[in-house]
């Protein structure tokens, strides 16, 4: 019977040695690093369809779900390739861009010609779900956006007044990646008005503007005289003892350029005394007379 009584005792004691090693096998942390494999039985893995996923301590985590995983963060274990996402936005994943953004100029190449300041640069996931991320340039044209969206993404800068300038990439989680823009002043015209139909003096060399400023046969100068007036604005550019020369502003080629001699008080008056005073009337330039006797 005692015999019996240590039988039975043994038996309890592996089943409770077995009880105890299964219950620390269950409850033992899993290893991402090790315990990792691609879902291979419940998406399709291809980066151009974009389902790709990873597989960690046994939950089966989806490229574009928001879980709270990035599955391009994690190797399957057996290749050195991440987990195919590249063309599928998952809000988890995340990239660094930076860079600047440019004013294009045809006589003024890439990278010398200033930046633009508050220029907006925006990037827009495939997957409308998974929230854009954007930003505005600092005073030199330069910007860094952190925390942007991976996958396949449309990255834009743009600003009024300026062509918007479109790049449609693949960005990797984990990425710090550079990108500089240079957008064309889309607003100039041929007289150099710019998109708020103001003469700019940035505008020259675009769409067929040129402000006459050659020393031998222009108007030196005229370029800045005419900064931010109004298309069609006359100013005096020189005045001399015998005539006042005025300039239309916009109007580059110099083909609007005037003389007119100064007005001249008539009559017997002994005590004149005379003093000319440039003015803007009716929005043309002119020369005011104040005539004392």
């Amino acid at each position: 019977m005692k015999k019996g009584r240590e039988v039975i005792g043994f038996i309890f004691l592996v089943i409770a040695i077995i009880g105890i090693t299964s219950y620390f096998a269950i409850s033992a942390p899993c290893d991402p690093e090790n315990d990792l494999d691609l879902c291979y039985n419940q998406f399709l893995l291809s980066s151009d369809a974009g389902f790709g996923a990873a597989e960690i301590c046994g939950e089966c985590y989806k490229c574009g779900a928001a879980d709270g995983v990035c599955p391009e963060l994690f190797k399957n274990g057996t290749e050195p390739e991440i987990g195919n996402c590249s063309r599928c936005n998952d809000p988890d994943c995340n990239a660094t861009i930076y860079g600047f953004v440019y004013e294009a100029s045809d006589i003024c190449p890439p990278g010398i010609c200033g930046g633009i300041d508050r220029a907006k640069v925006t990037v827009v996931p495939q997957n409308p779900t998974v929230p854009s991320a954007e930003t505005i340039t600092e005073p030199d044209g330069s910007y860094i956006l952190e925390g942007v969206p991976t996958g396949w993404v449309a990255i834009s800068a743009s600003k009024i007044g300026y062509d918007t300038y479109i790049n449609e990439t693949i960005l990797t989680a984990g990425d710090n990646t550079e990108f500089d823009f240079y957008l064309p002043n889309a607003s100039c015209d041929e007289n150099c008005a710019d998109y708020f139909g103001r003469c700019n003096m940035d505008c020259e060399g675009i769409n067929g503007c040129e402000f006459n400023t050659d020393p031998a046969t222009g108007f030196p100068g005229i370029d800045i005289l005419c900064h931010q007036r109004r298309f069609g604005e006359s100013v005096i550019y020189e005045q001399t003892d015998t005539d006042t020369t005025v300039v239309e502003c916009c109007r580059g080629d110099g083909s609007s350029v005037e003389s007119r001699p100064p007005a001249q008080p008539r009559g017997e008056m002994p005590n004149l005394l005379q003093t000319e005073i440039p003015v803007i009337y009716n929005g043309r330039a002119a020369v005011l007379v104040i005539a004392v006797w």
